[in-house]
């Protein structure tokens, strides 16, 4: 895709679209699409309510709306009377779009949104009702995720329809469900149809490489018959977000999805990254197999001039002492940024940056830790209707194997334990019927007298009901018997040292994050987290053969991830690669659970070019 006349004007201002931003990191396309609301308003006089900007995160739409509402920067200042009232994610654009019909899709007033983490049990679940594999149940959840979701004759699609039927019966959706039931209704209802696309004449969407089909298909209907007013801002190299659907294509595509009207234009300075860094991130992509869009214009005007430091470290550890002196030396008002391939990476830097005093803040999903588990077993407490919440519980129950779940036959525990989850799934027929809908809880109770395993899981839950009665006799300040019960019945921690490890880390990184009596706090996050993020300095660990990029990750994905993390860097770039490193953390084999010195560099590092790099290379055994 070559770079149209557009190039010339003001990107802000190209019209009629459809119009593709091709902003690179740094470029700044917050501004170019908070410049774009501010023009259609003031000058070409489109109404408010006729404008929709997308963002992908909350976050960004949050931060979209800072940005129109900053009357120091007069050139995207646009009073709050005058803004758009419709600055939202596509999420919650869908969700807007079935609250006011979702009747059409089988819902009733108050449907709710079920809980991530219970997602998958509803789905293993809904393979269980059609004696189905588990691997169906896997296979519909990457359909929903990646918005593929299409009515077709196979085991995936009946699990995935069961699953939609016990969702429906508990009057919820999920998160996927908010894109492809909005296109459902839309697709369905002209005047539904029509209605939304009055309010998104001109419709901006962001992050265009992150879109997804279903996403996709959303933006279409609302652009359908109205593409002039279809603004849309993005980067081909930036999407990392392959495991959700994210794709590419959608920008390297754009002219042939929507005609010769299609207009492209390309934002090319960068205003983020030093000199070295881009010139090194963008040789680095240049080099890659896979399609995609040339950024030969792309250049940076930042001042800054260091090398990118590419570090060979004897080990994890010496990695994260690295880190810790160069985190030290760096002046209080530095933003300073960890990136790792995943978090287990993340515990001897945080340790590091501990014993050096440096205040930390380290992002992390806690969804399945036994913290979780109680958080849940309160949230059935005080709604004995969630029927999400007592699946969660049940899901426990079952998996305690010191409650020893009775279970008839023979057969390995794995079998048996099966067959008792096969009984909890069957209750979901109850709660789908609409002439005897009940909750999970009314169905278990109804079926007490037919199986023993399911009255015994019954009994351990009531153990709980009459815990938590107990707590508030004797008063809020005395939870001893509730937790006591949830220990004993639900065993959030597999054991003592679980529950040490979870308490630790909670209150060590609690603490962290005051720890530097307001200097600078460190950020530790993935790679993909980092995305739309910048800092000062940033460090880059993982960088050896087989721990990044791993074995079977996709290769093209994998170098946009390190392209994108090379791109958060406003100064300073750090570049690391360990030669030994616990096998828990490598996923490597090796004697004791370590690679001992055998790692080499990623051939990542190999592929950059030698004039943007500067080598710290330390060895303290032969080579």
């Amino acid at each position: 895709m070559n770079s149209s006349a557009a190039n010339q004007e003001d990107v802000a201002r190209i019209y009629p679209g459809p119009v593709l931003l091709v902003a690179g990191p740094g470029t700044g396309k917050t501004h170019q699409l908070a410049r774009r609301v501010k023009w259609l308003v003031q000058e070409k006089g489109v109404p408010k309510e006729e404008i929709t900007v997308v963002t992908f995160t909350g976050e960004a739409a949050h931060n979209m709306r800072g940005r129109l509402s900053d009357s120091e920067k007069g050139d995207v200042y646009v009073p709050p009377n005058e803004q758009p009232p419709s600055i939202c994610t596509m999420h919650s654009l869908g969700y807007a779009v079935i609250a006011e019909n979702h009747r059409t899709v089988g819902l009733r007033k108050g449907f709710s949104l079920v809980p991530k983490q219970a997602r998958r049990l509803l789905l293993d679940d809904a393979a269980r009702m059609l004696d189905l594999r588990p691997d169906d149940a896997s296979s519909a959840a990457d359909c929903r995720q990646k918005g593929l979701c299409k009515r077709a004759d196979s085991a995936t699609c009946k699990v995935c329809e069961r699953y939609c039927e016990i969702l429906r019966g508990c009057n919820a959706i999920d998160y996927e469900d908010q894109i492809f039931l909005a296109c459902q209704i839309l697709a369905a209802n002209a005047d539904v149809l029509t209605a939304w696309q009055a309010k998104a004449k001109d419709l901006l969407v962001d992050e265009y490489q992150d879109i997804n089909a279903a996403q996709y298909d959303l933006i279409r209907l609302l652009a359908r018959g109205q593409e002039s007013g279809l603004y849309v801002v993005g980067d081909d190299d930036q999407s990392i977000y392959g495991w959700r659907g994210g794709t590419p294509h959608y920008v390297i595509k754009f002219r042939e999805h929507y005609g010769s009207g299609a207009r492209v234009a390309h934002l090319n300075e960068c205003w983020r990254c030093p000199p070295h860094v881009l010139h090194a991130a963008l040789d680095f992509m240049s080099h890659s197999k896979s399609e995609r869009v040339p950024k030969t214009g792309l250049t940076s005007v930042s001042k800054e001039h260091a090398r990118i430091a590419v570090h060979h470290v004897p080990s994890h550890k010496r990695e994260a002492e690295v880190i810790a002196q160069k985190a030290r030396d760096a002046v209080t008002s530095a933003e300073i940024m960890v990136l790792v391939p995943g978090h287990r990476f993340a515990e001897p830097i945080k340790n590091a940056l501990r014993v050096s005093r440096i205040a930390y803040d380290c992002k992390r999903d806690v969804d399945d830790t036994g913290l979780s588990a109680l958080r849940t077993a309160w949230a059935w407490l005080e709604a004995p209707d969630d029927s999400f919440a007592l699946r969660m519980c049940i899901e426990q129950v079952v998996g305690n194997t010191m409650l020893r779940v009775p279970s008839e036959g023979r057969g390995s525990k794995r079998e048996r334990r099966e067959g008792t989850l096969k009984k909890v799934a069957a209750l979901w027929q109850h709660v789908i019927r609409r002439i005897d809908r009940r909750n999970l809880w009314e169905a278990l109770e109804e079926n007490l007298a037919k199986e023993k395993d399911l009255a015994y899981i019954a009994a351990k839950l009531k153990c709980l009901l009459t815990a938590q009665k107990k707590d508030e006799e004797a008063g809020t300040k005395d939870p001893s018997s509730f937790v006591a019960a949830a220990c004993r019945i639900l065993r959030p921690w597999p054991s003592v040292d679980a529950l040490k490890n979870e308490t630790t880390e909670w209150v060590q990184d609690a603490e962290a994050r005051n720890a530097g009596g307001g200097g600078t706090v460190v950020r530790v996050l993935t790679m993909q987290a980092a995305k739309g993020l910048g800092a000062d300095l940033v460090f880059v660990v993982g960088l050896d053969e087989g721990v990044f990029p791993w074995s079977n990750q996709d290769q093209a994905e994998a170098e946009r991830v390190f392209y994108v993390s090379m791109t958060r860097a406003r100064k300073e770039l750090h570049l690391f690669h360990a030669r030994l490193r616990p096998g828990h953390m490598s996923y490597l084999p090796g004697p004791d659970g370590e690679t001992r010195g055998t790692l080499a560099p990623s051939p990542f590092l190999r592929r950059l070019p030698a004039e943007d790099v500067l080598l710290d290379e330390e060895w303290s055994g032969p080579r």
